[in-house]
């Protein structure tokens, strides 16, 4: 009898093991937060004729981190599709992010920075409820699982997306690292 206890003690050892060395594998290291600014200055956005890639991603975070955050509990963010199409992104004009929307920078398989944009955060929701006497009040919720669009400029050597949410520092927008995501290589 203990001779099967240990041997089982040992396969359930083993398999736990197993399981945490596989967590750590696929565990995302996040890159460290920057300035706005700095991106800006130094990354221009891609102007790529007429080619583009729309991307579908599904960004899930676990319902216990969403507890009372403004978006900036990394969880995950899952590729569903991607389509090639003729017609390019917009470029910003004047780029400025708010606490509302999110920077994607498209990025080659070795990190460099390709391409930047601004997008809506697709997990704030404005709710508008009018009090007994009629006066509305507003409040912003956000959901913990959306699929969302996105569209950049089909890059050579496009081949990742690090997804970053603006905070603002007093002076400037601090971009928070939320995730990344493979999306294998432009043209």
């Amino acid at each position: 009898m203990r001779q099967r206890f240990l041997t089982l003690s040992r396969l359930l050892l083993a398999i736990v093991v197993t399981l945490a060395a596989m967590g750590c594998a696929t565990a995302q290291t996040l890159p460290n937060a920057r300035p706005f600014s700095s991106l800006k200055a130094t990354v221009a956005q891609a102007n790529t004729g007429s080619e583009a890639r729309e991307l579908r991603i599904q960004w899930t975070i676990p319902r216990a981190q969403t507890a009372g955050t403004r978006t900036r509990s990394p969880g995950s963010f899952t590729l569903l599709g991607q389509a090639r199409f003729t017609g390019a992104p917009r470029r910003e004009r004047q780029p400025e992010p708010s606490a509302n929307d999110l920077v994607v920078v498209v990025q080659d398989s070795e990190g460099r920075d390709l391409d930047w944009r601004i997008v809506p955060n697709p997990r704030l929701i404005r709710l508008e409820t009018p009090d007994q006497d009629g006066r509305l009040s507003g409040r912003t919720i956000e959901r913990d699982e959306v699929e969302m669009l996105l569209y950049i400029p089909d890059i050579p050597g496009a081949d990742r997306l690090q997804i970053f949410s603006p905070v603002w520092n007093g002076k400037d927008y601090t971009l928070d690292p939320l995730g990344q995501l493979t999306i294998g290589p432009g043209r």
